[in-house]
Order: structure tokens, then C-alpha cells, then sequence
């Protein structure tokens, strides 16, 4: 696979505002560090799984130590496969958009945080979602047969 072959991740090189920046938890899910941009909220989707730059000095310097440094390399790769398998597994990420569509609910649209994941959880998201609104409001997730 070609990711297995990728020694270090640039996320959103040109610093173009970015609130979350999936590729940077695609890399770190890889065990790949990530190298970006300083600013915006990237810098929580990475945490400790890489490092930010303000200037292209500091962008080649960053990318010759992680390519020399091979235990560095692995040690912030792990830092960030850590990082992103605690924070944005399946159930944190219900629990986000759960707390995102009761907001929505409860007409709190300036307080809305969307956290956009990757389409292969939506469903499971949004059916897990649907029962917990469902047991919150009683209603039984499973059809009634009889009275």
C-alpha cells in the first residue's frame, strides 16, 4: 500500500484557514507525522502527532529532521495514531453530531460545532443517534406488534 511507504504528512501547506483538516487524520491514523501550517484548528486535530511552521525555513528543517531522525519519525507517528484513535473514534464522533443536531433541535444555530467525518460513519452515526433521541423521548426503537 502507498501509504506505507509515506515518511511525513503536509497538511494544508499554504496555511489556508483549516477548522479540522481530515488529511491530517488520515496521516496520523497511518502512524505518518504531520507537518502544518500554524493556525486555525488544526493544530487540535494533530496535537502532538507533529509540528507546525510559520515560515518555509522552518518547513524544510522540519521535514529533514523527521526524514534523518527515524526514532522521532515513529515516536510523534505513534503520538498521533494515539491521539486520533482516542478523540475521534466511532462514539465520540456520534457523540458529536448528537450534540450538534440537538442544538439544531433546540434552535441554537450559532452554538452549532459540525464536525464533518469521513461518509463511512454517517450511517452508523445517525442510527445510533436516532436511538438515543428515540430513548430520551421514550419512544421504543422497535415496532410495536401489538397493544
Amino acid at each position: 500500500e502507498l501509504m506505507s511507504h509515506v515518511k511525513i504528512g503536509i497538511a494544508n501547506p499554504l496555511g489556508i484557514r483549516e477548522t479540522f483538516c481530515l488529511a491530517a487524520t488520515d496521516f496520523s491514523r497511518y502512524k505518518i507525522p504531520v507537518i502544518y501550517k500554524k493556525g486555525g484548528g488544526i493544530s487540535q486535530t494533530v496535537s502532538s502527532g507533529g509540528f507546525s511552521f510559520y515560515t518555509k525555513r522552518q518547513l524544510i528543517r522540519l521535514i529533514v529532521r523527521l526524514l534523518q531522525n527515524n526514532n522521532l519519525n515513529i515516536k510523534v507517528g505513534n503520538r498521533g495514531y494515539k491521539h486520533v484513535l482516542n478523540k475521534y473514534n466511532d462514539d465520540n464522533i456520534c457523540k458529536m453530531w448528537e450534540g450538534t443536531l440537538y442544538k439544531i433541535i433546540n434552535n441554537q444555530p450559532n452554538k452549532v460545532n459540525v464536525f464533518i467525518k469521513a461518509s463511512s460513519f454517517i450511517n452508523k452515526c445517525f442510527t445510533a443517534i436516532k436511538y438515543r433521541i428515540d430513548k430520551k423521548l421514550g419512544i421504543s426503537p422497535y415496532p410495536k406488534f401489538y397493544d
